[in-house]
Protein backbone atom coordinates (compact mmCIF):
# COMPACT_ATOMS: atom_id res chain seq x y z
CA UNK A 1 0.00 0.00 0.00
CA UNK A 2 3.19 2.33 0.85
CA UNK A 3 4.19 1.74 -3.25
CA UNK A 4 0.81 2.49 -4.40
CA UNK A 5 0.22 5.80 -1.75
CA UNK A 6 3.88 7.46 -2.94
CA UNK A 7 2.70 6.66 -6.88
CA UNK A 8 -0.93 8.78 -5.62
CA UNK A 9 0.55 11.34 -4.15
CA UNK A 10 3.25 12.22 -7.09
CA UNK A 11 0.42 12.10 -9.31
CA UNK A 12 -1.49 14.88 -7.38
CA UNK A 13 0.10 17.72 -8.79
CA UNK A 14 -0.07 16.31 -12.52
CA UNK A 15 3.32 16.04 -12.77
CA UNK A 16 5.05 16.59 -16.11
CA UNK A 17 8.28 14.96 -15.30
CA UNK A 18 8.20 11.45 -12.29
CA UNK A 19 11.19 9.99 -11.04
CA UNK A 20 10.57 6.74 -9.25
CA UNK A 21 12.68 4.29 -7.34
CA UNK A 22 11.47 0.57 -7.52
CA UNK A 23 7.71 1.47 -7.93
CA UNK A 24 6.83 -2.61 -8.41
CA UNK A 25 8.67 -3.64 -5.50
CA UNK A 26 6.47 -5.47 -2.82
CA UNK A 27 3.74 -5.49 -5.00
CA UNK A 28 1.62 -8.45 -5.65
CA UNK A 29 0.97 -9.25 -9.39
CA UNK A 30 -2.50 -7.49 -9.79
CA UNK A 31 -0.96 -4.37 -7.96
CA UNK A 32 2.33 -4.12 -10.11
CA UNK A 33 -0.17 -4.61 -13.74
CA UNK A 34 -1.98 -1.52 -11.46
CA UNK A 35 1.44 0.86 -11.58
CA UNK A 36 2.43 -0.43 -14.68
CA UNK A 37 -0.84 0.23 -16.23
CA UNK A 38 -0.95 3.73 -14.68
CA UNK A 39 3.04 4.40 -15.65
CA UNK A 40 2.13 3.59 -19.19
CA UNK A 41 -0.93 5.69 -19.26
CA UNK A 42 1.14 8.61 -17.60
CA UNK A 43 4.17 8.10 -20.34
CA UNK A 44 1.40 7.96 -23.26
CA UNK A 45 -0.07 11.28 -22.06
CA UNK A 46 3.29 12.80 -22.23
CA UNK A 47 4.62 12.59 -18.87
CA UNK A 48 7.97 12.11 -18.95
CA UNK A 49 8.99 8.84 -16.74
CA UNK A 50 12.38 7.80 -15.49
CA UNK A 51 12.73 4.79 -12.89
CA UNK A 52 15.42 3.36 -11.29
CA UNK A 53 14.83 -0.46 -10.98
CA UNK A 54 16.64 -3.46 -10.48
CA UNK A 55 14.19 -5.91 -11.71
CA UNK A 56 14.46 -6.32 -15.65
CA UNK A 57 11.24 -7.27 -15.74
CA UNK A 58 9.76 -3.94 -15.39
CA UNK A 59 12.47 -2.07 -17.16
CA UNK A 60 11.35 -4.55 -20.27
CA UNK A 61 7.91 -3.72 -19.63
CA UNK A 62 7.50 0.01 -19.31
CA UNK A 63 10.83 1.48 -20.68
CA UNK A 64 11.80 2.89 -24.37
CA UNK A 65 15.13 3.66 -23.91
CA UNK A 66 17.34 2.32 -20.48
CA UNK A 67 20.66 3.59 -18.60
CA UNK A 68 23.03 1.20 -17.57
CA UNK A 69 25.44 1.79 -14.91
CA UNK A 70 28.67 0.60 -13.50
CA UNK A 71 31.19 1.61 -10.82
CA UNK A 72 29.40 5.30 -11.46
CA UNK A 73 30.18 5.01 -15.23
CA UNK A 74 27.43 4.60 -17.73
CA UNK A 75 28.25 1.65 -19.96
CA UNK A 76 24.97 1.51 -21.56
CA UNK A 77 21.85 3.90 -22.92
CA UNK A 78 19.65 3.08 -25.87
CA UNK A 79 16.77 1.35 -26.10
CA UNK A 80 16.39 -1.98 -24.16
CA UNK A 81 16.07 -4.13 -27.60
CA UNK A 82 19.39 -2.95 -28.53
CA UNK A 83 20.96 -4.17 -25.13
CA UNK A 84 19.57 -7.77 -25.44
CA UNK A 85 20.56 -7.94 -29.18
CA UNK A 86 20.23 -11.76 -30.42
CA UNK A 87 23.84 -12.00 -31.03
CA UNK A 88 24.49 -12.71 -28.04
CA UNK A 89 24.54 -16.49 -27.00
CA UNK A 90 22.10 -17.05 -23.60
CA UNK A 91 20.51 -20.23 -21.95
CA UNK A 92 17.55 -21.33 -22.58
CA UNK A 93 14.91 -24.12 -20.77
CA UNK A 94 13.44 -26.64 -23.96
CA UNK A 95 10.68 -28.78 -23.00
CA UNK A 96 9.42 -30.70 -25.57
CA UNK A 97 7.33 -34.12 -26.16
CA UNK A 98 10.45 -36.53 -26.56
CA UNK A 99 13.49 -35.20 -24.81
CA UNK A 100 15.68 -38.22 -25.82
CA UNK A 101 14.44 -37.16 -29.50
CA UNK A 102 15.81 -33.74 -29.24
CA UNK A 103 19.09 -34.70 -27.67
CA UNK A 104 19.13 -36.52 -30.74
CA UNK A 105 18.33 -33.01 -33.05
CA UNK A 106 20.47 -31.17 -30.47
CA UNK A 107 23.54 -32.84 -31.14
CA UNK A 108 23.01 -32.87 -34.89
CA UNK A 109 22.62 -28.77 -34.82
CA UNK A 110 25.56 -26.27 -35.13
CA UNK A 111 25.77 -23.68 -32.03
CA UNK A 112 23.65 -25.56 -29.90
CA UNK A 113 25.82 -26.33 -26.06
CA UNK A 114 23.49 -29.00 -23.83
CA UNK A 115 23.95 -27.72 -20.37
CA UNK A 116 22.97 -29.41 -17.17
CA UNK A 117 19.82 -29.33 -16.45
CA UNK A 118 18.12 -27.66 -12.57
CA UNK A 119 17.06 -29.94 -10.22
CA UNK A 120 17.92 -33.06 -12.30
CA UNK A 121 14.25 -32.61 -14.15
CA UNK A 122 15.04 -34.89 -17.25
CA UNK A 123 11.67 -33.27 -18.84
CA UNK A 124 13.79 -29.85 -19.23
CA UNK A 125 16.74 -29.59 -21.25
CA UNK A 126 18.80 -26.53 -20.57
CA UNK A 127 20.60 -25.43 -24.02
CA UNK A 128 23.15 -22.34 -24.85
CA UNK A 129 22.44 -20.62 -28.21
CA UNK A 130 21.93 -17.44 -30.18
CA UNK A 131 18.97 -16.76 -31.87
CA UNK A 132 19.87 -17.92 -35.73
CA UNK A 133 20.64 -21.32 -33.56
CA UNK A 134 17.59 -21.44 -31.79
CA UNK A 135 15.20 -21.05 -35.13
CA UNK A 136 17.21 -23.41 -36.68
CA UNK A 137 16.58 -26.23 -33.72
CA UNK A 138 13.01 -25.07 -33.67
CA UNK A 139 12.41 -26.13 -37.46
CA UNK A 140 14.64 -29.42 -37.03
CA UNK A 141 12.63 -30.97 -34.44
CA UNK A 142 9.37 -29.59 -35.94
CA UNK A 143 10.71 -31.43 -38.79
CA UNK A 144 11.64 -34.68 -36.40
CA UNK A 145 7.29 -34.43 -35.04
CA UNK A 146 9.15 -33.35 -31.63
CA UNK A 147 6.70 -31.04 -30.84
CA UNK A 148 8.64 -27.87 -28.52
CA UNK A 149 6.45 -27.16 -25.38
CA UNK A 150 8.40 -24.77 -24.10
CA UNK A 151 11.46 -22.65 -25.49
CA UNK A 152 12.47 -19.77 -22.61
CA UNK A 153 15.62 -17.60 -21.90
CA UNK A 154 17.01 -19.31 -18.19
CA UNK A 155 17.63 -15.17 -17.79
CA UNK A 156 15.84 -12.50 -19.18
CA UNK A 157 18.15 -11.15 -22.03
CA UNK A 158 18.37 -7.72 -20.55
CA UNK A 159 19.27 -9.33 -17.69
CA UNK A 160 21.60 -11.38 -19.27
CA UNK A 161 23.00 -8.23 -20.83
CA UNK A 162 23.34 -6.43 -17.66
CA UNK A 163 25.05 -8.78 -16.01
CA UNK A 164 27.78 -8.81 -18.64
CA UNK A 165 28.20 -5.24 -18.55
CA UNK A 166 28.71 -4.90 -14.84
CA UNK A 167 30.51 -8.40 -14.12
CA UNK A 168 33.10 -6.76 -16.89
CA UNK A 169 33.37 -3.72 -15.04
CA UNK A 170 31.82 -1.08 -17.17
CA UNK A 171 33.66 -1.90 -20.10
CA UNK A 172 32.07 -0.80 -23.35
Amino acid sequence: MRQRLGLAAALLTEPRLLVLDEPANGLDPAGKKHVHGVLDRLAAAGTTVVLSSHRMDDLEALCAEVTILATGRVVFTGPPAKLSAENSELAYRLRTSDPAAARRVLAQTRGITEEKAARGDAEVLVIRARVPALDELVRRLVQDGVAVRELAPVVSPLEAAFLALTEQGGGR
